[in-house]
C-alpha cells in the first residue's frame, strides 16, 4: 500500500477523483477537523523534504540581532522558514550565559531556542529540517559578542526581477573543483572544503570564487 505522509491511503485520494495528491473534501459535506488536520500536515510534507529552513534576510542583516552586556535583542518584522514562515511583530529578547557559546535557533513550532555548546548543535528535540540558526554568540566577562556570519539563510523569491535567490550555500560540501565546475561562496556566507587528507592538498582544477569565507578541512 502507499500512504499520504498524513496515512492517508493513496487508493482512497484516487477513488476520490482527487488529480493533487491531497484528500478531498466534498461538496455539501461537514467540514471535520480530522481530514483538515490531515490535509494541513500533507501540505507541509513537501515544504520539509524540499525546503531547508532558514532566515529570511531584510535590509542589512547584522542589524537585526543585537547585544548589550548578556542580553540579546532580534528586532520586529526578522522572519525565518522552517516548515512554514514566521515573522516577529515585537522586538524578542532573551539572555544567554556568561563564559559560554550559543547558538540561537528558530525552530518549525514558532519557538526561538538557544542551544549552548562550542561546536554548533541543535536545540534538544530539533534537527536539521526543524530548525534555522539565526547566529551564534559568544559570551565572555559579561559581554556577548554576535556573530552573524554562521546564519542559515533560506532561498527566497525575488519580486522585482522575477527570479530564486540563492542566499547561501546548497551544494554538498566538495572534496575537489572539477574542471568544469565554478563554486561561489557568497559574501557574507561561508562554506567548508574538505581534502582527502592531511598529506594532500585540496584541488581547484575549476574555478573557486570566495566572496566569503572558506575553511578547509580534512575529510
Amino acid at each position: 500500500m502507499i500512504y499520504t505522509a498524513s496515512g492517508i491511503p493513496a487508493s482512497e485520494i484516487v477513488a476520490r477523483g482527487a488529480d493533487s495528491g491531497i484528500y478531498p473534501l466534498v461538496a455539501g459535506q461537514p467540514l471535520i477537523a480530522d481530514p483538515i488536520n490531515k490535509t494541513w500536515k500533507d501540505l507541509q510534507a513537501a515544504n520539509k523534504n524540499m525546503q531547508l529552513p532558514g532566515t529570511m534576510l531584510i535590509g542589512s542583516f547584522p542589524n537585526f540581532i543585537v547585544a548589550d552586556g548578556l542580553d540579546i535583542t532580534i528586532r520586529n518584522t526578522f522572519r525565518w522558514f522552517a516548515y512554514q514562515v514566521y515573522e516577529l511583530q515585537s522586538d524578542y529578547n532573551l539572555s544567554v550565559a556568561d563564559d559560554s557559546t550559543s547558538w540561537i535557533w528558530g525552530c518549525k513550532d514558532g519557538t526561538i531556542q538557544v542551544a549552548v555548546g562550542d561546536e554548533m548543535t541543535y536545540p534538544d528535540g530539533y534537527l536539521y529540517y526543524d530548525a534555522a540558526l539565526f547566529c551564534k554568540v559568544t559570551a565572555a566577562d559579561g559581554v556577548a559578542v554576535i556573530d552573524p556570519f554562521v546564519q542559515m539563510v533560506a532561498r527566497i523569491a525575488d519580486g522585482q526581477r522575477r527570479t530564486i535567490t540563492d542566499s547561501g550555500v546548497f551544494s554538498a560540501d566538495p572534496s575537489i573543483i572539477q574542471a568544469h565546475m565554478v563554486c561561489v561562496v557568497p559574501g557574507k556566507h561561508q562554506m567548508k572544503l574538505y581534502s582527502n587528507s592531511a598529506h594532500e592538498p585540496f584541488d581547484v582544477n575549476g574555478a573557486l570564487i570566495i566572496n566569503g569565507r572558506a575553511k578547509v578541512e580534512v575529510w
